[in-house]
């Protein structure tokens, strides 16, 4: 079979050997599947033998149900989620539509594995897909069918051949400290791609959405993440023809581990057996992908090259090339980080591009040495400058123009984006920051330091306003209530996309994503030191900053249970041309256990040095002095899940301005 399907801007010409039904894993009653009763939505708890992660959290049972999901909280009726995606729930849409069994030639079965052959298979499914994970080892299975389901309305005699029909199956592989899903598609079995939902025709949905959490501080619960794999009917015809797991109508996603980050899709390096026939012309293949996180429906355009013998697909380490334009950001009320093991992140309606990769350069060939009698040549002598657009534009982010200068180069971010040239991110784009944390800290007079490495810090800024929400996990409970005076130490991230007054630059604007950080903390009246040591590597291939952290010193120790309140303070920053630096002074009260209230303070100095662009007076345009106004500060320390949170108000302002507050 040949198959031409034009996706996106470019096609991709191949020969598939697609998914059959004597593919799916074994399903029935000799299998020892249970069936669910027959109906437009009926649905079955299930009590599980090992925990599904899923998003961020763990689960111990799941919701079967007719319309083509599983849910891991009791779903909702069909009239509240279907056609109004995101679900209140949690679900994994394996092919989420009105659908119907009750003319009894469909059927949907379900269990729980742990046979060596279940698993051996499921492993194989997301090793090939994970070509870079070492010991995928599956421990429980859960294998759901939907085989010979209707699409709501249209009731047949029973023979099961008179109306288009589809069969699938859902494998859910939970292994210690991950699950997975996957997905299977037989295309002789996939007959229709939309149901008829309030009188309209309308795709089906594939996804993974996560349903309402829980917000931080016990504020109320906010939607989640929505993964929406398919888009329109194109998309959901695909289902059966391509893969991101090299095997045609197989689809493996990441959905959930002890340190959640996102879902991740499957990558392709080769094509196996059980694709034979698979043949890969000369191109790129575009495929569209919808992800949609916070009520975000983001289309994005993957550029894949297509290597042979391979099937190309997404992969969780590439860069994505979004399709969309700048979008305009949608006001709402934002939730911190939800009570959970990693910090959630506060939920938005946006949509906004990514950065495209940029393109490598092609390695030069060796040349050829030539011998030339030196009496024979006669040339003049000049020199190349090297130092121009065009032999360093690639140092440019994407989304910059290079400019000449009389001594050199200098970047400048295109409108709609700000950064130093070499970082550019799109104006309103919330943000994400990522890093570790390493500490040696001695705790009030304590003769010997509570050290930690690695520790996982994640940061979330929405941009449009200047707030900042941080966490840092695994911090043990012998030092985390005295870090909690400390907001300070995710302050380079708020002072770098703060919210900006006309004519002011926050520190992003000016020094990109690449800078150095050191301040040094004196609490009153202790004279207790800590020095905090900071690197910024600027953004990944997630689009995510990079940051790292060294705390070493000596803080006042506070007892477990007490909390801390900060008063809004302001912060004088100074500017030079490679140089910036700050100090302040910052009070904060302990409320402790027994009820009685302290207050302390703190003296701050710091500085921050960064490589700006010297054939232009950048720093020009710059204020010699600005002021970070610094309020809205929650501070909390976990002890159950060993966290610390901060959600801090940033903006960057006039010091006259900010003297009259």
């Amino acid at each position: 079979m040949v198959l031409l399907r034009s996706v996106g801007l470019l096609a991709l010409l191949v020969s598939v050997q697609c998914l059959n039904r004597e593919q799916l894993f074994d399903y029935g009653i000799e299998f020892g599947d249970k069936i669910l009763e027959s109906g437009t939505d009926s649905v079955k708890e299930l009590e599980l033998e090992q925990t599904l992660l899923f998003f961020k959290g763990k689960f111990d049972k799941i919701y079967v149900n007719t319309n083509g999901f599983i849910s891991v909280t009791e779903p909702t009726d069909e009239s509240e989620y279907l056609g109004k995606m995101p679900a209140s729930f949690g679900m994994i849409a394996a092919f989420l539509g009105d659908l119907d069994t009750t003319d009894g030639a469909g059927h949907v079965y379900f269990r729980q594995d742990k046979s060596p052959e279940v698993l051996r298979r499921a492993a194989e499914h997301i090793s090939q897909a994970f070509p870079s994970d070492d010991g995928i080892e599956p421990t429980h299975a859960i294998i759901v069918t939907w085989e010979n389901v209707l699409p709501q309305g249209e009731h047949g005699r029973g023979d099961g051949y008179e109306f288009s029909r589809n069969t699938f199956q859902l494998v859910v592989a939970n292994l210690e400290t991950a699950s997975y899903a996957i997905l299977l598609y037989p295309e002789e079995k996939m007959q229709f791609g939309s149901t008829l939902i309030d009188d309209q025709d309308q795709p089906v949905e594939v996804g993974f959405n996560e349903g309402k959490v829980a917000g931080w501080f016990g504020w109320a619960t906010t939607q989640g993440s929505y993964y929406r794999i398919t888009q329109d009917e194109e998309s959901v015809s695909a289902l059966a023809q391509e893969t991101n797991s090299g095997r045609p109508g197989i689809w493996v996603y990441q959905i959930g581990k002890l340190f959640f980050t996102s879902i991740i899709p499957g990558e392709v390096t080769q094509v196996t057996e059980s694709t034979e026939g698979t043949k890969v012309t000369e191109g790129t293949e575009v495929m569209k992908v919808t992800e949609v996180t916070d009520f975000t429906t983001e289309e994005t355009m993957v550029d894949t090259p297509a290597p042979e013998p391979s099937i190309p697909w997404i992969g969780h380490h590439k860069e994505l090339q979004t399709f969309e334009p700048p979008y305009e950001t949608l006001t709402t009320s934002p939730e911190p980080f939800a009570e959970s093991s990693t910090p959630d992140e506060p939920q938005y309606h946006y949509v906004q591009p990514r950065r495209p990769q940029t393109p490598l350069q092609q390695q030069p060939q060796i040349p050829q040495v030539v011998i030339i009698d030196e009496d024979e040549l006669n040339v003049d002598v000049f020199s190349y400058n090297y130092e121009t657009c065009s032999s360093n534009k690639h140092k440019c982010s994407v989304f910059a123009d290079c400019r000449d200068y009389a001594n050199g180069y200098c970047c400048h971010c295109k409108p709609g984006y700000y950064g130093n040239g070499k970082d550019c991110v799109a104006e309103g784009k919330p943000q994400r920051m990522n890093g570790k944390v390493n500490g040696r800290i001695y705790v009030g007079d304590a003769p010997s330091p509570v050290e930690f490495s690695n520790n996982d810090l994640h940061s979330y800024v929405v941009t449009n306003d200047g707030r900042a929400y941080i966490a840092i996990s695994s911090i043990p409970s012998s030092v985390g209530p005295s870090l909690q005076p400390l907001p300070a130490l995710g302050e380079a991230i708020g002072w770098a996309f703060a919210l900006e007054q006309p004519d002011y630059q926050n520190g992003f604007s000016i020094v990109g994503g690449l800078f150095t950080r050191q301040a040094e903390v004196v609490f009153q009246p202790g004279n207790e030191r800590l020095t905090i040591r900071q690197e910024f590597r600027g953004i990944d291939e997630h689009d995510h900053l990079l940051i790292s952290t060294e705390l070493d010193g000596r803080i006042p120790e506070l007892p477990q249970g007490a909390t801390v309140q900060i008063e809004p303070y302001n912060e004088i920053y100074q500017y030079s041309s490679n140089l910036i630096t700050s100090s302040s002074r910052r009070d904060y009260t302990v409320n402790m256990p027994d009820g009685s209230v302290r207050t302390y303070s703190y003296l701050w100095t710091q500085n921050i040095k960064f490589q700006s662009c010297s054939h232009e007076e950048v720093m020009s345009a710059v204020p010699a002095s600005q002021q970070l106004r610094v309020d809205q500060i929650f501070v909390m320390y976990d002890a159950s899940n060993q966290l610390i949170r901060f959600a801090i108000a940033y903006s960057i302002q006039s010091i006259s301005v900010f003297n009259l507050l």
